[in-house]
């Protein structure tokens, strides 16, 4: 298991993504709220990070955010990673928050997503083709 923490490409949020082998959890913080009040240690002890979606044995899915929107990359639909959208207002929904993702891209055919760049205005997927003996 590893924690990674980052700033989102956009810098609106930090993210905390808590993997294992199988399983995936990514919680965010607001880098624009204001917390009130004088001192940053005050502000610092009410930031509590948002779950974007419950946790699921055996699904792991990654995020950016652009534009008030999540875009996650998940295999909870297949076996392979799709794209998602998730609204930000849908951050700690207390369903878990899964019914609130939205098909962003499906791989075609033997495509296989590892991995993606979420730039201002373009989404760089990386994977490779299903490799069968030729």
């Amino acid at each position: 298991a590893y924690l990674e923490v980052f700033r989102t490409k956009d810098r609106e949020f930090i993210l905390l993504s808590s993997n294992t082998k199988d399983t995936s959890e990514v919680r965010a913080v607001s880098c624009t709220s204001s917390f009130g009040g004088s001192s940053s240690s005050s502000a610092a002890a009410r930031v509590v990070p948002q779950r974007l979606l419950a946790p699921r044995e055996g699904v792991e899915y990654f995020a950016e955010h652009h534009a008030g929107i999540f875009y996650v990359v998940s295999n909870h639909e297949r076996p392979d990673f799709a794209v998602y959208q998730l609204p930000t207002c849908a951050l700690a929904s207390e369903d878990g928050g899964w019914q609130h993702l939205n098909m962003f891209f499906m791989p075609p055919g033997g495509l296989h997503v590892t991995d993606a760049d979420l730039l201002s205005r373009w989404m760089v997927l990386y994977g490779h083709d299903s490799a069968e003996p030729r």
